[in-house]
């Protein structure tokens, strides 16, 4: 059996290693004296074996050791623990020596304790893997694109085809050099699979030579630079070979001056030249008897000038068409062909037949190569939950199935999938909590592949993109734009991927229709791509100041009402309050305890928010389709049917409210106002109504938020008629009498939506008084108006009295009595 150069390393070192143990046990003895004369006398028997002296030894010890541990390399500390070692094992029994003891130990003495700690960083190096922090890690930075070095690699299972073509050569007995063509597209493992031939042959019986073109500067350099690299390399095989092919280069430069011409050059390539004063003869009968084969690997002559390629071409069928070498070629032949091609238009595609006499086409991966590959270089990468959406969402769903949706043809070859594994790598870290991984992976594969179609989607998104028209902001999400083409329908975004072939669109249009259209995936999870507030950051691959964060989101939730309120005062502060109100909402509760932190959450925000926007800029509806118990759904699916508990949680949710009330009080004016089914009876919620105002007055007096809050509490009647709620008109009563009534006064005032200077009295606001007249006498008679505004409304309230009830007047009212913001905010 005949080792390999690295099991030769191997081997030598063992042997190596063996023998300095003998010697050193063997010698023990005049190495002991050898260290007593040279170290021990002059160094270490001046120790004094106290306390305080081993003290002192133990920390010098162990700042050894702790540079050692953090800043020595492997292979330094593995020298230094074999030394120590190899002493201890030689030394430590030696009669010679007599040893301090540890602290007085009959057991443990100093030396031991030296050699313990001495082992201990590259124990631990070994232990730990480290020292190759770069394999480590690898899986932290990019993935460097390899080819296949051995059968471990060899994830298309081509090393049986490999391994029969290195027998193949071994057993050939050629006479004048023979060329393997392996064939195959760009990426497809062409290197690869010429490196699992190499495994299969020894180097006692081949002499392997890798020839780069690429490396010379000038075509017609191609040729001496072959032989002045094959001189060297067979120099130590047969230097007489060696000067003859350095001889039989030189001549041939000498005879192909710069000036010749490549087409002279092609002409040539099927008749051998004449060989130069026997040198060429005398090289080709030292090949032939040689006991070794030459196998010269020439990799990528695709990649060159066509001018490159002839002379390639040249080498391997004229000049260097000697016995006993195999040329291993590596080319896409149609890019060989097109170079012979473009040099004599006039010649056949079966030329190229006399140059490689056997053209190996790669065999076929199968189908699912590329996935194992893909599953291999990302699951170090990301979470296990990602890894388990990557093998069902994207592998099962999208390239495996035979469908529309299917984007089985996104990778053509294994360097597809290491391209794409870094740019989806480098991206996913940041964005890995924020966005929807199916989403994340399949924007990234649209932009690896067809990257103008992914800047059209960001740039042109309203041409593609429709929002779904929806009852609430936060129901709102993005579909694709179809239109009808010839009586079929297809995208809006097909019209501008003309540049594109059929399989490429067809490719396209299922890595969008993934996107958006899998919406039982992505309706579920809110930070998808189909949703406004997160499309953006998809493209941006970070986290923009006025971007909500889904990662921060989630952590707060999983806190509960107090993570989230800490999250809404923050968020309000940082002007996110819309987005982070519409993404509470967006939430879809499956039990009672989410259900109640977010209706605990859009309460505790919902003051904030109509602080922020307006009273009525919140979405009430919404809230109230979340409250709504139909035949008590609600209160089976959280609460085990019990509408009571169910009714207490609204209740106290209401009750803990702090003022001014506006958000509680807006709720409850329009849940009154709805067909839906709540806990709480009307009377009940004109009852938490009372209170709010009440508690509003009390608190912060008759404002203008109380006046509003005093408005809603009302009943509707015949359609869009409405009257206060009886409960409370005796409240506001005694309310307006006990406190300045200024906001009273504009509350009672009615301006025409169309015209300001057209007033009249408010019909509703004489509920509270017994007549017209009534209300005159309270303005009249009140201590706490002010004389101008007293003056002001009575002129008006005079005017308005003799043109007759119910009818407007022309009337400028002073700047106290003008109604500012009377809608309190408006709708988004």
């Amino acid at each position: 059996m005949k080792l390999t150069a690295r099991q030769k390393i191997i081997a030598a070192n063992i042997s190596i290693l063996v023998s300095l143990i003998a010697i050193c046990i063997f010698f023990r003895g005049p190495i002991a004296q050898f260290l007593s004369i040279f170290f021990v006398r002059p160094v270490v028997s001046g120790f004094e074996n106290t306390g305080p002296a081993t003290i002192a030894m133990l920390a010098f010890l162990i700042a050894v050791v702790s540079w050692m541990w953090h800043s020595g390399t492997r292979l330094f500390n593995l020298a230094v623990a074999s030394i120590a070692v190899l002493l201890h094992l030689t030394q430590r029994w030696n009669p010679f020596w007599s040893f301090y003891p540890f602290f007085g130990s009959s057991a443990i003495y100093i030396w031991d304790i030296v050699v313990f700690a001495l082992v201990l960083p590259s124990l631990r190096q070994i232990t730990k893997g480290e020292g190759n922090s770069i394999d480590a890690d690898a899986h932290k930075g990019f993935i460097e694109e390899e080819p296949v070095r051995d059968e471990s690699g060899d994830s298309f299972k081509r090393g049986a085809v490999a391994a029969r073509v290195a027998e193949m050569i071994l057993a050939t007995k050629n006479k004048r050099s023979f060329a393997i063509g392996i064939v195959g597209p760009y990426g497809s493992g062409k290197t690869s699979f010429i490196n699992l031939i190499r495994k299969g042959l020894p180097e006692a019986d081949v002499e392997l030579m890798e020839f780069n073109p690429w490396s010379t500067d000038k075509s017609e350099n191609i040729s001496r630079d072959f032989f002045d690299q094959l001189a060297h390399q067979l120099y130590y095989l047969s230097p007489n070979l060696s000067s003859l092919i350095t001889t039989y280069s030189r001549k041939l430069s000498r005879l192909h001056s710069q000036g010749e011409q490549l087409m002279r050059q092609f002409y040539k390539f099927s008749s051998p030249e004449k060989k130069h004063d026997g040198t060429y003869h005398q090289i080709n009968q030292l090949l032939e008897r040689s006991d070794k084969k030459l196998v010269v690997i020439i990799d990528d002559v695709d990649r060159l000038y066509k001018e490159e390629i002839m002379e390639v071409l040249k080498l391997i069928r004229n000049t260097a068409n000697f016995a006993n070498i195999i040329y291993l070629v590596a080319y896409e032949h149609r890019f060989v062909q097109e170079a012979i091609k473009s040099m004599n238009a006039e010649v056949s595609d079966s030329f190229l037949d006399k140059i490689i006499q056997l053209e190996i086409p790669l065999p076929k991966r199968e189908e699912h190569d590329l996935l194992h590959i893909l599953e291999q270089g990302l699951q170090p990468v990301i979470t296990a939950e990602h890894y388990i959406s990557l093998q069902k969402d994207i592998i099962e769903h999208g390239f495996k199935l035979e469908f529309d949706l299917s984007f089985r043809r996104a990778f053509r070859n294994s360097r597809d999938v290491i391209k794409f594994m870094n740019g989806f790598k480098l991206i996913y870290g940041p964005m890995k909590d924020e966005t929807l991984f199916p989403n994340l992976f399949i924007l990234e594969l649209l932009k690896f592949r067809f990257v103008e179609v992914y800047d059209l989607l960001y740039d042109e998104r309203s041409e593609w993109l429709s929002l779904t028209p929806a009852s609430s902001r936060h129901d709102q999400y993005y579909e694709l734009i179809e239109i009808e083409q010839d009586g079929e329908k297809q995208l809006a975004i097909e019209q501008a991927l003309g540049k594109y072939i059929k399989g490429q669109r067809v490719l396209i249009r299922s890595l969008l229709r993934n996107l958006f259209n899998d919406y039982s995936l992505q309706k579920k999870s809110k930070h998808s791509i189909i949703y406004p507030m997160y499309f953006e950051r998809y493209f941006r691959f970070r986290i923009a100041a006025k971007d909500m964060s889904e990662h921060s989101f989630k952590s707060h939730w999983r806190e509960g009402i107090q993570g989230m309120k800490k999250h809404i005062d923050q968020l309000t502060k940082d002007g996110l309050t819309k987005q982070l109100t519409d993404r509470i909402f967006q939430e879809n509760p499956t039990n009672r305890q989410d259900f109640e932190l977010q209706i605990q959450s859009l309460f505790y925000i919902g003051p904030k928010y109509v602080a922020e926007f307006g009273v009525i800029s919140f979405d009430q509806s919404a809230l109230i389709n979340r409250l709504w118990d139909t035949a008590l759904e609600l209160s089976k699916k959280f609460y085990d049917g019990s509408s009571s508990a169910y009714k207490s949680f609204l209740e106290h949710l209401l009750k803990a409210a702090e003022p001014p009330f506006l958000f509680e009080n807006e709720f409850l004016f329009d849940a009154k106002r709805t067909s839906r089914e709540l806990p709480l009876s009307k009377t009940e919620m004109t009852a938490q109504q009372v209170e709010y105002f009440q508690g509003h007055v009390s608190r912060l007096g008759l404002t203008d938020d109380a006046m509003w809050i005093l408005f809603g509490i009302r009943y509707y009647y015949e359609g869009d008629k409405w009257h206060f709620e009886p409960d409370i008109i005796p409240v506001a009563k005694e309310t307006i009498v006990q406190h300045d009534p200024i906001h009273f006064l504009r509350y009672s005032i009615h301006f025409d939506i169309r015209d300001k200077r057209r007033v009249m009295v408010e019909p509703q606001i004489l509920e509270f008084f017994d007549n017209a007249n009534a209300l005159r006498d309270f303005v009249a008679n009140h201590t706490l108006v002010d004389a101008r505004v007293k003056e002001d409304y009575l002129r008006f309230f005079d005017k308005w009295e003799t043109a007759g009830e119910n009818q407007l007047v022309d009337y400028v009212f002073l700047k106290e009595l003008s109604r500012v913001n009377q809608n309190k905010g408006e709708d988004d």
